[in-house]
């Protein structure tokens, strides 16, 4: 968690603070005078707020903005009252509109630094928990805290500098934020305000330079999932190349784009953003793979088209690919059984095709398939020894080759 701040403003602030007392002068001799105990701080302030003459006066909303948020900060007595940061944020909107002359203004800014945190790490609190938990009612809790947040930036006023002294003071990133109300939003099913946010980091005019220090790479992989949920999937495909064009080294980006290519059929602008995909990140097995089943994918298309030629190239590609993984050695047990598997499937599968035919003249072709499929599918093996349809697919192609012993071994695994 955020630590909470209480420190006075920098240089530019002394000034002000001349014209006022300290923050701990007008808050604290309050409180002392009742006991120093927040809950008669909270009973006092209270009164004060429906006081006739009190309540017109900022002073008493300060204090009130400054008692909630200690208020809020502490296990012991933020029970008082529901959502006291809530109140407290009201109370310093109400002192600011109250204080003309900015004789509190410093005194605001302190508690406003201190509701943010709050806010911001009671938000991120409940958000990790909806996404750990599939928690609805902590994605809609989060996303009110989160609209807190924002509140209490646009309540600080129009000085980036205060703004960005805060966010950097306790490493927020107020992009990421944006990108939490969002997928709060989304879960929720407020797709509206779920696009409001994203909306904010999209740009899809500027130069790619202004654009990217703009933007997050989630962003458009989320907003294009909302208009892909709402049968919109022309406009998701814009988002989504755009994004690709900014965040050319952002896997799961490249990956939306791919899917929802392959999904629309758009196989000239796939293949485009494959080899571009394939020369930006040759070194990334997530990608590879994806990329690998695509090609195959794109291979099965055209082969029911009856283009068997252009079929073949796809299939040649989607095998160096996955040859391009598994050189990589990845560590991961179930990866290498997938790459492994698929890519022998791509030579079992087409001689298959050539053995059912029952032609004599396919006989050298289908066993070179058989033979070619055997190093992958026997690796596969070692990674999943009781998988019964590998099994099955080992014991057959051991028959076809008249490998006997092979295939009785295969086959008393299988029964």
């Amino acid at each position: 968690m955020k630590k909470f701040i209480i420190f006075n403003i920098l240089i530019f602030f002394v000034l002000q603070l001349s014209f006022s007392q300290s923050k701990s002068n007008i808050a604290d001799n309050y409180i002392s005078q009742i006991a120093g105990k927040l809950d008669k701080a909270k009973e006092a302030i209270d009164k004060d707020c429906i006081d006739i003459k009190k309540k017109a006066e900022a002073e008493t909303w300060y204090l009130k903005g400054y008692i909630y948020t200690e208020i809020a900060k502490t296990e012991v007595y933020k029970s008082l009252c529901n959502n006291p940061s809530f109140d407290a944020l009201d109370a310093i909107k109400k002192c600011k509109q109250l204080d003309s002359e900015n004789i509190l203004y410093s005194e605001c800014l302190n508690v406003l630094f201190d509701i943010s945190t709050i806010f911001y790490d009671k938000g991120i609190k409940l958000y990790n928990s909806g996404i750990n938990n599939k928690n609805i009612e902590h994605f809609k809790e989060a996303l009110a805290e989160f609209q807190m947040f924002f509140e209490t930036l646009e309540t600080l006023g129009n000085d980036e500098k205060i703004i960005k002294h805060l966010l950097e003071f306790n490493d927020i990133n107020s992009n990421s934020v944006i990108i939490y109300a969002g997928y709060s939003a989304q879960s929720i099913g407020d797709y509206n305000k779920a696009k409001e946010y994203y909306l904010k980091l999209i740009d899809l005019k500027s130069d790619i330079s202004t654009a990217r220090k703009k933007g997050l790479a989630l962003a458009y992989i989320y907003y294009s999932d909302i208009l892909i949920a709402e049968g919109k999937s022309s406009e998701a495909i814009i988002i989504v190349e755009r994004g690709t064009e900014l965040f050319l080294d952002n896997t799961d980006l490249i990956i939306s784009c791919i899917n929802l290519l392959f999904q629309e059929n758009r196989t000239d602008e796939l293949s485009d953003i494959l080899e571009l995909a394939i020369k930006n990140k040759p070194r990334d097995i997530k990608l590879l793979t994806v990329l690998a089943g695509t090609y195959n994918k794109i291979s099965k298309q055209y082969i029911k088209r009856g283009y068997h030629e252009t079929a073949d190239k796809y299939r040649a590609k989607s095998i160096e690919t996955y040859n391009k993984a598994i050189a990589l050695n990845p560590s991961d047990n179930d990866l290498l059984f997938k790459i492994n598997y698929n890519c022998g499937l791509l030579y079992y599968n087409r001689g298959v095709r050539l053995y059912i035919k029952h032609d004599e003249s396919n006989t050298e072709e289908w066993t070179k398939l058989f033979n070619s499929s055997l190093p992958y599918l026997t690796k596969a093996h070692k990674y999943q020894t009781s998988n019964k349809k590998l099994i099955n697919i080992l014991m057959k192609i051991y028959q076809c080759l008249n490998e006997t012993d092979k295939a009785k071994e295969m086959e008393e695994k299988l029964y």
